[in-house]
C-alpha cells in the first residue's frame, strides 16, 4: 500500500531544544569540553606533534616536554596488543602495537587500544587521520571492573529512573543516583551504547506490534464499510452508519457528508450553521486531496467555538466544485505536559548576554494544551485516501453510467 498524497496540518510547536542550541554562544566560552589527554602524532615517525595542557596527569610531564619526543619513549602497547610488531602497524615496527593495523583505517572513527604509561594501563582511542594520528587517552587508568559489574550498576540506576512517574521525578532520581562527577571511560560508554541498542530494539518491537494490530483493525473496519456501501441503496446511509460508518473507521466522534446539495450528519458533530459555513470555507480551498489536522482552530477561526467537537478534522474531498465532502470530526483532548522545570527558563543569561548558566530548578512545571485532538495516524490517512478513491469509482459506476 502506497502512502497517500494528503495535506497534513499540525499546530505550531515550539522546539525548545533547537532554541537552546541556537542561542548558546559556544564560540565565546573559549573552552573545549574536557575528555582526557589529547596527542597529535606524526604517523610516519611517531613523533608527538601537539599535546593538551593536562599531560602531566598521565605522563608526569608537561606538554612542552612531550612535544617533539617519540611516542614509543613514553608508552608501550598493553593488553592483547603487547609484543605485536611490524605486521600490526602497517610497516612501523617500532610502534610495537601502539597503533592499529593500517588495514583497519576507515572501518571505525575510533579504535580502542591499551597503552602502558608509567606502568599503568590507559584506554586510548586512536583516530587514523591520513598523515597524523589523534590519540585520546583517558585520565584514569583502566580498572579491574568487569563488564558485568558495570552493567549491574547501570541497571540499578535505570530501575530507579524508570520508577519515576514524571519528568521531574526522572531528573530527581538521576540526581539521587549521581551526586558526584564521574569520568565516563570508554568501557562505561560502551555499556551505555550496548544498552541503547537493546532498548531501541525493544521499543521498535513494541511499535511494530502496535502498528500491525492497528493496520489489521483498520482493514477489517474498512472491509465492513465497503460491504455496507454495496449493500445499501443510499450512499449517506452506509458512510454515516453507526456500526460501520466512516466515523467508526477513523475513530472520530462524528461525521458529515455534503453530497448533492444536502448535508447528512451522524454522531457528535458541530451545529448545522457551522457545517454550512465549513462547506463554504472548504470551497475556497479548492481541495483535490485530503486535508487532516489535529488543531483545526489554528486553521479556521470559527472552529474555536466548536473545538469541543471539532478540534480535529479530516476532510475527504469528493468534488470540491460541487461542494461534496466527507468530513470526520475528532473532539478536543486537553492534555497536561509535565516538564522538568519551566521550558522557558531552561537557561539563564547574565545581563551582558554572554555568560550563561543552566536552570536553577527542575521543579515540575505543568503546561496545559487545549484546542487539539488525538493526532491522525499515517495508517488512518492511508485508509482515508483509499476510501476517497473507492467512493469516486463507486459514484462513477453506480450513478454516472
Amino acid at each position: 500500500m502506497t502512502s497517500p498524497d494528503i495535506t497534513l496540518r499540525q499546530p505550531p510547536r515550539k522546539n525548545y531544544e533547537s532554541d537552546v542550541c541556537g542561542s548558546l554562544p559556544i564560540h565565546q566560552i573559549n573552552q573545549v569540553q574536557p575528555y582526557g589527554v589529547l596527542l597529535v602524532i606524526d604517523r610516519d615517525t611517531l613523533a608527538i606533534i601537539q599535546a593538551s595542557e593536562n599531560t602531566e596527569r598521565v605522563f608526569g610531564l608537561a606538554a612542552r616536554e612531550l612535544v617533539g619526543a617519540l611516542l614509543t619513549a613514553h608508552a608501550r602497547a598493553g593488553g592483547r596488543d603487547a609484543g605485536r610488531g611490524a605486521m600490526d602497524t602497517g610497516g612501523g615496527g617500532a610502534a610495537g602495537g601502539l597503533i592499529p593495523d593500517a588495514a583497519l583505517e576507515g572501518r571505525s572513527d575510533k579504535l580502542p587500544k591499551t597503552w602502558i604509561i608509567r606502568d599503568k594501563p590507559y584506554t586510548t582511542l586512536v583516530h587514523l587521520k591520513g598523515s597524523y594520528i589523534l590519540a585520546e587517552i583517558e585520565l584514569t587508568p583502566a580498572g579491574d571492573r568487569s563488564f558485568v559489574s558495570t552493567f549491574q550498576d547501570i541497571r540499578h540506576s535505570m530501575a530507579a529512573i524508570e520508577s519515576a512517574g514524571s519528568t521531574a521525578g526522572v531528573c530527581a532520581a538521576a540526581a539521587r543516583e549521581h551526586r558526584t562527577a564521574k569520568d565516563l571511560d570508554y568501557e562505561l560508554c560502551s555499556v551505555f551504547e550496548l544498552m541503547s541498542h537493546v532498548v531501541s530494539a525493544r521499543i521498535a518491537s513494541i511499535r511494530f506490534k502496535e502498528q500491525d494490530a492497528l493496520n489489521a483493525g483498520l482493514h477489517e473496519r474498512y472491509n465492513r464499510l465497503i460491504e455496507a456501501i454495496y449493500g445499501s441503496e443510499e450512499l449517506h446511509q452506509s458512510l454515516l452508519g453507526t456500526a460501520t460508518g466512516v466515523a467508526n473507521l477513523l475513530s472520530g466522534g462524528g461525521a458529515i457528508l455534503s453530497y448533492r446539495g444536502r448535508i447528512y450528519a451522524a454522531g457528535d458533530v458541530p451545529s448545522r450553521a457551522f457545517q454550512e459555513d465549513l462547506v463554504l470555507w472548504l470551497h475556497t480551498k479548492e481541495l483535490k486531496r485530503a486535508l487532516a489536522t489535529d488543531a483545526f482552530p489554528t486553521l479556521y477561526d470559527r472552529a474555536e467555538e466548536q473545538k469541543g467537537l471539532a478540534s480535529g478534522v479530516l476532510v475527504i474531498p469528493l468534488n470540491w466544485k460541487k461542494d461534496e465532502y466527507l468530513i470526520v470530526f475528532r473532539p478536543e483532548v486537553v492534555r497536561e505536559i509535565n516538564w522538568g522545570g519551566n521550558p522557558d527558563e531552561r537557561i539563564r543569561f547574565e545581563p551582558n548576554q554572554v555568560n550563561y548558566h543552566p536552570r536553577a530548578s527542575f521543579r515540575e512545571w505543568r503546561q496545559k494544551v487545549s484546542g487539539t485532538s488525538l493526532p491522525w495516524r499515517p495508517e488512518e490517512l492511508t485508509i482515508a485516501e483509499n476510501l476517497r478513491t473507492f467512493i469516486h469509482e463507486y459514484i462513477h459506476n453506480h450513478y454516472l453510467t
